[in-house]
């Protein structure tokens, strides 16, 4: 809404200096008018002197206002992405962490390309568009018949733009899509170089990318060539039209109905009134562009709640648990016809640790993700710390380890502190529980080295103990950790056990899963969910009770 109002206000602003911006373009066609019609008859030279220095300073004007409306419509596009920007980066990272990788990211580019647009001069015209009924005015005045063929030349015109847009964009839009898939398909393959060259996939990759990207450039041709034809035909129209108007002036002063000077002025006014449309049809790529990017803009911004996720309570009225609690979850995947897991409902007090077990597809991950708020169930509700998930993950109050831990481009410090402020104790702290911080004590820059996707600096153990210390960072009550000791030697099984034990004696609440016996040891409860479909999870005493002893889940 504070967009869409920046807009509105924006623009109505850019129009209204649009109004004067026309105003300065009439004193040319007037000025040449004046000295045909009174100048060379009256041949007076302070007449002369006296429309160029009006000229002049209309032009002045004309300049200094075209730069008022270029600076207005360059900060309505920076404010308007200021205001877009945090609500489609929070739909990303939901996107994101739902699996679509690609949409966040392609919403902040489109962000990016409406910004380009609006402060670029693809904006101008349809704002000179809306002062066309003045130029048709002027037109009228000077004669009705030049008046009506305005109107015809620029209805005829306008046509043509709809046609061009409705002819090219379509197509445009297929091979954004074609190029975005074969980018998005073939990127994530060279991240990797170790999977890449080990499995000698480069001939295979490189094929792909050929293939993918031939597609989308003979898409991307398809479309130019239709647009630049369509274009084409505009430049075309608009030259018989100009050479019309002229002829049809020139008819009205051999006929006595007009002075010599309307034929230069009908001209020129002609010219302004058609200049937008031609504009238009000229930058047809950018401004269908600019429409393919508010469309996913809009509807990225439909699927987004603006803002943090609401403060939830606990449900029926009971003061918030401290700890996590998971009420009837459903786990329904896309593609699949039954829910992986129905009802289940589970709690974990503070100070006490549950460890998640169960065989591939049971929906481990996902029931983990939920308890981290960064996914929505298909039906039920969680709560973590006196939150509802989402808005205790927001509030970082839950310490999450993914199954695939991810780091982003920032310094060890940054990726520890999750990129907000940190203390130097608290850093120090997180990385010595995770036994990191002798590893981070021997890169070149310590803590401000810098790390990202494709870092070398830390190897796979030491990028999860990262995670793990990320996780760790600031004492969360909570601690949601997917396959903590994955890619863990012994001693870095001990250090996670330390950690674990060190967090829980400190009153936070865990949920892990893992599918290796160091875990169980020290955990409170076992909880081994069924194959997918199956119904009745588990619950197992860390010390081996029968199946079924001491059911926590429904």
């Amino acid at each position: 809404a504070a967009a869409r109002r920046d807009l509105w206000l924006g623009g109505a602003l850019a129009l209204l200096l649009t109004a004067g911006i026309v105003s300065g373009a009439l004193v040319v066609p007037l000025f040449d008018m004046h000295v045909l019609d009174r100048v060379l008859g009256s041949r007076s030279r302070d007449s002369l002197l006296a429309l160029v220095l009006a000229c002049l300073a209309g032009l002045a004007l004309l300049a200094a206002v075209a730069a008022l409306r270029a600076l207005v419509l360059a900060r309505v596009a920076e404010r308007v992405v200021r205001r877009l920007s945090r609500a489609l980066m929070a739909r990303g990272l939901r996107a994101a962490v739902g699996g679509d990788l690609r949409g966040g990211g392609q919403a902040l580019a489109d962000l990016q390309a409406l910004r380009a647009f609006l402060a670029g001069p693809g904006a101008a015209a349809p704002l000179d568009l809306a002062l066309g009924p003045l130029l048709l005015a002027l037109l009228f005045l000077l004669h009705p018949a030049l008046g009506w063929y305005g109107l015809a030349a620029a209805c005829a015109l306008l046509a043509l733009a709809l046609l061009t847009d409705g002819a090219a964009r379509p197509r445009l839009a297929q091979a954004q899509e074609r190029m975005e898939r074969a980018i998005g398909g073939t990127a994530g393959l060279l991240r990797d170089e170790t999977v890449r060259d080990g499995l000698g996939m480069g001939p295979a990759i490189a094929a792909r990318w050929r293939a993918g990207q031939g597609a989308a450039l003979d898409a991307m041709a398809t479309a130019s060539c239709r647009g630049e034809g369509w274009a084409g035909a505009a430049r075309l129209l608009r030259g018989l039209l100009q050479a019309g108007a002229v002829t049809l002036a020139a008819l009205l002063v051999l006929r006595h109905e007009a002075t010599p000077g309307a034929v230069l002025g009908a001209n020129l006014l002609l010219a302004m009134l058609l200049a937008p449309l031609d504009s238009v049809l000229a930058q047809w790529r950018a401004v269908a562009g600019a429409r393919l990017a508010w469309d996913r803009v809009a509807a990225a911004l439909a699927r987004t709640e603006a803002g943090p996720p609401p403060q939830g309570a606990a449900p029926g009225g009971m003061d918030p648990s401290p700890g996590l609690m998971l009420e009837a979850i459903a786990i329904h995947p896309p593609g699949r016809q039954q829910a992986v897991l129905a009802g289940l409902s589970l709690s974990v007090a503070p100070g006490e640790m549950v460890l998640l077990t169960g065989p591939n597809g049971s929906g481990k991950s996902s029931l983990l993700r939920i308890a981290a708020g960064v996914l929505p169930p298909a039906s039920g509700r969680a709560f973590a710390a006196g939150l509802a998930a989402p808005a205790a993950a927001w509030a970082g109050r839950i310490g999450w380890l993914p199954q695939r831990p991810q780091v982003m481009e920032g310094t060890v410090a940054e990726t520890i502190a999750r990129f907000g402020p940190a203390t130097p104790e608290a850093l120090v702290a997180a990385a010595r529980a995770a036994g990191l911080h002798e590893a981070i004590g021997r890169l070149p820059r310590g803590y401000a080295t810098a790390i990202g996707p494709l870092s070398r600096a830390f190897s796979g153990g030491e990028m999860q103990r990262l995670a793990l210390a990320r996780a760790l960072f600031g004492d969360p009550p909570v601690l949601v950790l997917d396959e903590p000791d994955a890619g863990l030697d012994h001693a870095g099984e001990q250090v996670l056990a330390a950690a674990l034990q060190a967090a829980r004696a400190r009153g936070a609440a865990i949920l892990a899963v893992s599918h290796r016996a160091g875990l169980r040891g020290i955990a409170d409860r076992v909880v081994e969910l069924p194959p997918a479909g199956d119904q009745g999870p588990r619950d197992r005493s860390a010390c081996g009770a029968a199946p079924g002893e001491g059911t926590d889940a429904g």
